[in-house]
């Protein structure tokens, strides 16, 4: 296990997809090391971003609090792999924390569209208040927005 940690830091685009590969594959054994790798702030960038989504990916409730506290980790890149991993994972409970972080004024306008997709992935017909609201707000909050409105749109067109 630990070598496919290791490998989702490789220099090698083909060695991280294949380590990508086989932990999306992998059993319990994967969970644990990924929350490790994720929360180790001295760790690869590219391995703890590829982590986080895999984290993401596997859905597993688990994985909220490493996520949780990821999302003050001082990379912005870090920060939206683990958002986009808790929209993947749909656990309202963390819906709250997400709209803090949309609607802080001092948070990055990328971090903010992250966050309002997973907003919407988590519980689309709850987001639309603060989506529609912030139209109305600062620039960096009203692109987001409508940036994130602009998507769903687009989604729901499409299954038509």
């Amino acid at each position: 296990m630990q070598a496919l940690i290791t490998q989702l830091g490789d220099t090698d685009l083909w060695q991280r997809m294949t380590a990508e590969s086989a932990l999306r594959a992998a059993n319990e054994d994967a969970h644990a090391a990924l929350c490790a790798l994720v929360s180790d702030a001295d760790g690869v960038f590219e391995a703890r971003w590829r982590a986080a989504l895999l984290l993401g990916e596997r859905g597993d409730v688990r994985s909220v609090p490493t996520l949780m506290a990821t999302r003050r980790d001082p990379s912005i890149e870090i920060r939206q792999g683990a958002i986009w991993a808790l929209g993947l994972i749909r656990d309202v409970s963390v819906f709250e924390a997400l709209q803090a972080i949309f609607t802080d004024p001092q948070e990055e306008e990328q971090l903010r569209f992250v966050t309002a997709s997973a907003m919407t992935q988590i519980d689309a017909a709850r987001a639309l208040p603060y989506l529609h609201a912030a139209l109305g707000g600062r620039d960096a909050q009203r692109r987001a927005a409508r940036a994130v409105l602009a998507n769903l749109a687009e989604r729901e067109n499409s299954h038509e």
